[in-house]
């Protein structure tokens, strides 16, 4: 509620401090003695657009304070705190400074934009009359206020509660509905692709095996004649690589016999001719192994050819083809076990809509009964207006 109000040279008053106490708080007074001032002064700290001509004849400046208290367990507090605006001790201080061209805004002492209090004056105050912001006559408001007069907050929570839980399976469902559109449509295409991956079945890594297979049968006289020639050059042929490691080890073996530091050298060298022995061995085996198989290179040619129409297709790579054979197996198992997760979800969504639908027909109910008390007080309150309590504290000097 809005406490105090403190007004500086704001049209023809010099100064006012205005104290409000609890209850109904009435200010009287003739035509002229500057009633409906104060009203604009504390439109102006709600956000209300203020004239420059609005200071006061001879000064500077027009300056309107107020300071509201909360329950900081109150509605009202918890609809600041979802505006970000945090109370001190659970009190609000509003301030608007008009100046010639120019006005500033504060919110406990810090400087905001004029939107600013137009935010928070929608929370803090509602005024009533010939005015263009009254929320009263607004019927977007009108729920809120029977809510909090019946005290069905808990009641609206639960509806809200009850909504959002039958949004989330009516989503879940049309999102299942929508993946089984899809993957319908993409029925005959997805087995058209997964059928001819599965009918050529590669392996990783098959492309390269068969390149190779194909390369070696294709040039087998040249790696025949090729590692022969090498297996003489290295240890079979007259003056062969072996035969003459041979010759320098022995030379070196003489010569280390003057100076044994050269020793070693000639035990690299006996090494050496371990390893060419042994090369030239490897390679006469592997010439052994080449046989001219015809009908084999025609198979991995015809094997290779289809990998590779495979690849253009859903390539470039093999792994490309193997992750795809995967989501498509991936996406008809889907579709197999799509039709209970949808029915599990559209059960959920009439269980919820169930439920939405009996705490709205509780809180129609309960918000009758709320408008109904709510109309009949506001008619005895305005019938006995003459015995509430009135005060008035401070009169203006104009």
């Amino acid at each position: 509620m809005l406490v105090r109000l403190h007004i500086e040279n704001f049209a023809l008053i010099e100064r006012a401090d205005l104290e409000l106490g609890p209850g109904l708080n009435i200010i009287t007074g003739e035509t002229g003695a500057g009633k409906s001032i104060l009203i604009g002064a504390l439109q102006s700290i709600l956000g209300a657009p203020v004239a420059a001509e609005t200071i006061r004849s001879g000064a500077e400046r027009c300056v309107v304070e107020g300071l509201f208290e909360f329950d900081e367990n109150g509605s009202a507090a918890q609809r600041l705190k979802q505006l970000d605006t945090d109370l001190e001790d659970g009190q609000l201080i509003l301030r608007r400074e008009i100046r010639s061209g120019r006005s500033r805004a504060f919110v406990n002492g810090a400087l905001v934009p004029q939107r600013r209090l137009r935010e928070l004056g929608s929370v803090l105050a509602d005024l009533h009359g010939q005015h263009e912001h009254q929320s009263l006559l607004q019927a977007e408001h009108h729920g809120r206020f029977v809510d909090e007069s019946g005290g069905l907050t808990a009641r609206v929570e639960r509806v809200a509660t009850a909504f959002n839980d039958y949004d989330q399976w009516e989503r879940k469902a049309q999102r299942l509905l929508d993946e089984r559109e899809t993957l319908l449509q993409q029925e005959e295409l997805r087995g058209g692709q997964l059928q001819e991956i599965r009918q050529l079945a590669p392996e990783a890594g098959e492309e390269e095996r068969l390149e190779r297979d194909v390369a070696v049968l294709s040039n087998l006289a040249a790696l025949t004649k090729g590692t022969a020639e090498l297996s003489d050059c290295l240890y079979e042929g007259a003056s062969s690589v072996f035969d003459q490691l041979g010759n320098a080890r022995r030379k070196l073996l003489e010569l280390a016999a003057t100076d044994p530091q050269l020793q070693p050298r000639a035990d690299e060298l006996e090494q050496a001719l371990f390893r060419v022995e042994d090369v030239a061995a490897r390679l006469r085996d592997y010439a052994s192994g080449l046989t001219a198989d015809p009908q084999r290179l025609e198979v991995a040619r015809e094997r290779l050819e289809a990998l590779q129409r495979l690849l253009r297709k859903y390539g470039p790579t093999l792994d490309d083809v193997l992750n795809l054979a995967q989501q498509l197996e991936h996406a008809e198992t889907r579709a197999g076990g799509l039709e209970a997760d949808l029915e599990h979800a559209r059960e959920r969504r009439n269980e919820s809509l169930r439920a939405f639908s009996q705490e709205c027909q509780a809180l129609s109910a309960e918000r009758r009964s709320a408008a109904d008390d709510c109309c009949g007080g506001s008619a005895q309150g305005a019938g006995h207006a003459g015995g509430v309590h009135v005060r008035r504290r401070h009169r203006p000097r104009m």
